[in-house]
């Protein structure tokens, strides 16, 4: 405090030889104390001197600067937040920000997000923090150099933050940047940025492929792709929606060229090898199709453009990324793969096939939204969204579907045209981490493939609480105006069904019950009864089935699944003449059910009975005496013909 005491008195005696300049002497003196280390001197005079009122938050902006000097970012952030969450802070004057009160004024904001890349840059795990300083520096339209955006990415890319990484670059891709040409003053909107500019910018391929590699390392390989599929539909619309119609068939193939023909045009093979990364990932991790066979679609794809290219360079570009999938096929151990048993028994059995029409269904469904809802978002359906939601839990990778979904409903705005949102969970403090776009819950069929999401990345709670708060909601204004109504979603039967699934995955089964008892009755379905019984016969409660199974039998809602699970809940405990009999009556139950003969219901669930009931005591009680025998000598008669 003595030195700031004898620089600011200094500033007093040069203040009386020309007052004009009172300000910038200030400002200097500051500067000053912070080349010499004196930051907590600078924050002393500005909580203290009554020339910091009247100054404002320009002093603001340069005692950070100080502190940002002496290498302590911390203290910049501390002070940026203490303007952010109080309008009677000293230095949050109405007069120096434009009539708007509680306004931060931009060279605030700048110095703030410097100092949390500083602060990212030099400790890991802060990379949230500084996405957030990143958000209100676009908000605020604020332009930024591409190096900054460049070094906001990376910190990303080291911190492994995914959706950090993606946040920045769909925030250029959507024209939300006041970008710096040239380190200069001039800026330009992102939005009317020619494609040249970025194709001829090093900046902007560093961005995308660090981007690229941080959804790699967290195996988010879809994210990867909807960010590029995004990047292409963005930039060039012309002719997609008739590709789309035309190729629907071969929708793989489509998104191949698409995303391997931009990536080459950036010129970068660092870019190129990650995103080879991502397409081989995609297949690979999800257990979708074999992976040679991804293989064998990118180079042909590859081939084909090689032949439509119209110059030496794009050629040669053509050739490295060629060469970057045959070098890929070997650190994937593809040959390896082609002759295990596993490999061959999938493709005797079909499944092959069935997981290469998933991964052409997915990105397909992706392709298709990522296109209407940059073009004609009017045109997207709910159903389109849940379709495409489920699609990408079956393949493993549900964040690409709950992240589409929130872009959709950011980007179509349907909170306009009677469409709902509901906040995430309020469970993390919402400034101490990125916080998360709305989720979309308009409809039922859509609140459900979005708890199944949460659920496939191991969000149980935020999917309980998504639907808990959706319903509490609607009862909350059961009355009111509200475009969706408790008559409405007491009438939902998806979403709650999803909601027991998740609450019995937790072990919560009297929360499950919960959710069972608010149901209609009217609206409880087999579906409703089998759920709760293959909960209970999985934990062992083979009491609360067979209860579930009188439940399921008084409202006349029984099924294949809710029949097997009484089955192995009376072998697991039948003692009584009784349960004999009901043993019977649920063996009867079940072929009614699904049209069998008497005793057929055995040889359909051969595999069921040897694993959950093989009890040979069991079988001849209930009269099925050498039932495996006489089995066998079937098969063995049929065999024979």
């Amino acid at each position: 405090v003595l030195v700031a005491d004898t620089v600011f008195d200094a500033v007093n005696r040069l203040s009386m030889v020309s007052s004009s300049d009172h300000l910038n002497y200030i400002m200097a003196a500051i500067a000053a104390l912070g080349e010499a280390g004196e930051w907590e001197s600078c924050i002393y005079y500005m909580k203290n001197s009554d020339e910091a009122v009247k100054i404002g938050q320009p002093l603001v902006a340069a005692v950070m600067e100080a502190c940002l000097v002496c290498k302590k970012p911390d203290e910049a952030l501390k002070l940026y937040e203490e303007i952010r969450l109080s309008v009677e802070t000293t230095v949050g004057r109405e007069w120096q920000t434009g009539g708007r009160f509680d306004d931060i004024l931009p060279s605030v904001r700048s110095t703030a997000l410097r100092a949390a890349l500083f602060a990212s840059a030099h400790s890991s795990g802060k990379s949230d923090v500084l996405i957030n300083h990143f958000k209100d520096v676009v908000d605020s339209q604020i332009p930024l150099k591409l190096s900054t955006i460049e070094n906001i990415v990376y910190n990303c890319e080291q911190d492994g933050n995914v959706f950090g990484a993606i946040h920045v670059v769909e925030s250029m891709i959507d024209g939300e940047l006041n970008i710096l040409i040239n380190d200069s003053d001039d800026y330009v909107g992102s939005d009317v940025l020619p494609d040249n500019f970025f194709l001829e910018n090093p900046s902007f391929s560093k961005i995308l492929s660090s981007s690229v590699r941080t959804c790699n390392s967290a195996k988010e390989y879809g994210i990867s792709l909807l960010m590029w599929i995004t990047l292409c539909i963005s930039s060039s619309t012309e002719g997609l929606n008739n590709q789309l119609r035309l190729d629907s068939h071969h929708p793989s193939n489509d998104y191949l060229k698409m995303v391997l023909e931009r990536a080459i045009s950036m010129e970068s093979d660092e870019l190129l090898d990650a995103l080879i990364v991502s397409i081989y990932g995609f297949a690979g991790e999800t257990g979708d199709e074999p992976l040679q066979h991804v293989h064998k679609k990118v180079i042909n794809t590859l081939e084909t453009l090689f032949f439509e290219a119209n110059s030496s360079e794009k050629t040669a570009w053509v050739s490295t990324a060629r060469h970057l999938a045959q070098s890929h096929k070997r650190s994937w151990n593809f040959q390896d793969r082609e002759n295990s048993d596993f490999i061959n028994e999938r493709a005797s059995s079909g499944e092959s096939e069935k997981n290469s029409i998933l991964q052409d269904s997915v990105m397909h469904e992706i392709l298709k939204l990522s296109y209407l809802m940059n073009v004609d978002n009017h045109l997207v359906m709910t159903s389109d969204i849940s379709k495409m939601m489920r699609l990408c839990v079956a393949a493993s990778q549900p964040n690409v579907g709950l992240h589409l979904a929130r872009r959709i409903a950011e980007v179509c705005a349907w909170n306009d045209t009677g469409f709902q949102f509901v906040q995430p969970s309020k469970r993390d403090d919402e400034h101490a981490k990125f916080s998360e776009s709305p989720y979309l819950v308009s409809t039922d069929d859509i609140a459900a493939a979005t708890i199944a999401a949460l659920r496939a990345t191991g969000r149980h709670m935020d999917a309980v609480d998504l639907y808990l708060e959706k319903f509490q909601a609607a009862k909350n204004e059961h009355g009111g105006t509200s475009t969706l109504q408790y008559e409405d979603i007491s009438q939902w039967i998806l979403s709650p069904h999803e909601c027991m699934i998740t609450l019995i995955d937790l072990g919560d089964f009297e929360g499950a019950e919960t959710i069972f008892d608010v149901m209609n009755m009217n609206i409880r379905t087999p579906v409703t009864y089998s759920i709760l019984t293959g909960g209970y016969a999985n934990s062992g409660n083979w009491a609360k089935v067979l209860s579930t199974w009188e439940r399921a039998v008084a409202n006349r809602s029984l099924s294949e699944n809710l029949c097997l699970d009484t089955l192995q809940a009376l072998a697991n405990g039948m003692q009584t003449p009784e349960d004999i009999s009901l043993f019977i009556t649920v063996a009867k139950a079940l072929e009614n059910l699904i049209g069998l003969k008497k005793g057929e219901w055995i040889k359909k669930y051969y595999s069921f009975i040897k694993e959950k009931i093989d009890d040979s005591k069991i079988m001849q009680r209930v009269h099925y005496k050498d039932w495996e025998l006489t089995l066998l000598m079937e098969r063995f008669e049929e065999k024979k013909r």
